[in-house]
């Protein structure tokens, strides 16, 4: 058993103590137990929830009904749309306040939702992101460089932010995902170099600009063993890029903050469903593509059923040779956005907007494109009466700089790209240092 960080609390522990072992079991065991959570959660949603309540009456299927899985097909999916229309009949009546936070989204989307989370869910989450950590290679106490969105206070020194903590075992040093351009990045590698961290965990934006500048500008790192990516989906150049230059393996991770499903690329590349950790449908749209559709089961102050995540997987054909008995798929198919340019001349990763978007509750979606470094175009549907463009475009020069020229354009819809998916972001620059 690798050892375990205490210090992310005793249902943290459990849950990974658990899992470790239940990875191995059968497939037919793992899948027998999901379906069992899954019939539990949705008795207790019909008994506690007034818009579960009132749709499986409207559609005349009782809970008990459900005795299979093919039986889950019976009822209905649960869409973005459907969360911010329904919100407020979505929360159980049995759960304490205390016991719910208020979490919201839009990150790769661009489409804002709120939704509640029970306080030990981001406990749980922690024990699935620590076994695929383990599946990298990264156990308790190694060095870690994490570059992945955090905010950093400046060191007084006139260099650009970063921290290292050492504390609860943590190695880490967090480099600002906010200052990347040429001058910073060049300290950045510095630090890198004297640090030697054993693995990264990026975005895969920020990964791809570490790239890209080491290349162009010929820095070397002493070799990290592998390299941990999430919040973003992984793109088969960005992959490559990094793959040659870091000469290691990337081990990719799928979530999202409604906590539907959580989805872990093991050490053979292959992406393996956490059967434990909610129960997930792959919906057949054709052409080999499936969409994610998960069902909570640690959410009790708001269970999302057969929540549509508007994501997209390919199955694997064959067993995956790690032999464990978690479903496996061949690749995430997600949103992928592109990276913007300040007028300072710092590439900023795409979900950097969700703290733009996230407290504006009338918007359906967004998407921004820069045309120029100094010029933004931001195309809004509105879902009711929209008053927040003054916040937005103080939120925007915040992030992009006071220069910046803002263009609002309101729209019916945006327009699917190629895959059918809307990026958040849509870029008419060069790639970074290319």
């Amino acid at each position: 058993m690798h050892e375990f960080p205490g210090c992310l609390g005793l249902e943290c522990a459990r849950e990974y103590s658990r899992i470790m072992e239940s990875q191995w079991w059968p497939a037919k065991k793992l899948a027998t137990q999901a379906f069992q959570r899954l019939r539990r959660v949705i008795i207790g949603a019909y008994e506690s929830i007034p818009y579960y309540e009132k749709t499986f009456d409207r559609t005349g299927i009782l809970p008990q009904q459900i005795r299979t899985p093919e039986d889950v097909a019976l009822l209905p999916t649960l869409s973005k749309d459907d969360l911010r229309l329904h919100f407020s009949e979505l929360k159980s009546t049995t759960a304490l306040t205390q016991e719910a936070r208020l979490a919201r989204t839009s990150g790769s989307t661009g489409t804002p939702v709120q939704f509640y989370l029970a306080r030990y869910v981001d406990e749980i989450e922690y024990a699935y992101l620590w076994r695929h950590w383990n599946w990298a290679g990264f156990n308790y106490g190694d060095r870690a460089v994490v570059i992945r969105g955090l905010r950093l206070e400046g060191t007084g020194d006139g260099n650009p932010p970063y921290k290292v903590d050492r504390e609860n075992g943590r190695t880490n040093l967090y480099i600002s995902s906010y200052h990347l351009n040429e001058t910073n990045l060049h300290f950045y590698f510095q630090l890198m170099a004297r640090f030697h961290p054993k693995i990264i965990r990026a975005y895969p934006s920020t990964l791809d600009i570490l790239t890209r500048f080491a290349e162009s500008f010929g820095h070397k790192v002493v070799s990290v063993q592998s390299i941990i990516t999430a919040s973003e989906t992984l793109s088969d150049s960005v992959r490559d890029r990094a793959e040659g230059f870091w000469q290691c393996r990337i081990f990719d991770w799928y979530g999202q903050r409604e906590r539907v499903a959580a989805i872990g690329q093991c050490e053979c590349g292959n992406y393996h469903i956490n059967e434990e950790y909610s129960y997930v449908e792959l919906i057949s749209l054709g052409d080999d593509l499936f969409e994610i559709v998960g069902s909570s089961f640690n959410n009790a102050v708001m269970p999302l059923l057969r929540y549509r995540t508007g994501d997209l997987a390919r199955r694997l054909v064959h067993k995956c040779p790690c032999g464990r008995g978690l479903p496996a798929l061949q690749r995430i198919e997600g949103r992928t956005s592109q990276m913007l340019l300040s007028t300072d001349g710092r590439w900023l990763f795409p979900s950097a907007l969700q703290e733009v978007f996230e407290s504006c509750s009338n918007i359906r979606m967004a998407q921004v494109i820069q045309k120029e470094q100094e010029y933004v175009e931001v195309r809004i549907v509105p879902a009711n009466e929209f008053q927040e463009e003054e916040r937005l475009r103080l939120s925007l020069k915040r992030l992009l700089g006071p220069d910046i020229n803002l263009c609002f354009v309101y729209v019916s819809d945006i327009e699917p790209g190629r895959t059918g998916k809307r990026p958040l972001v849509v870029s008419h620059l060069p790639e970074p240092f290319s």
